[in-house]
């Protein structure tokens, strides 16, 4: 219950402000973090990346793009 009212908090407020909050281990705690960039766009591809799991062909394109720098 504790993550589901983090995302609202950080949705309501928090994201816009620069900080996330996120529950600790077995929601025991609550934890601030700020963020390095108020750009909503930044933060948003970074929060998608840590919560959806990147398929194969995804993970392909992306090496394929490191290597040919």
């Amino acid at each position: 219950m504790l993550a589901v009212h983090c995302r609202a908090e950080n949705n309501r407020i928090y994201l816009k402000n620069g900080v996330e909050m996120r529950p600790g281990f077995l929601a025991r705690w609550v934890e601030f973090r700020i963020l390095e960039t108020r750009d909503m766009g930044k933060v948003l591809s970074k929060m998608r990346l840590r919560f959806l799991k990147e398929s194969l062909n995804q993970k392909t394109a992306q090496f394929d793009r490191e290597v040919m720098r």
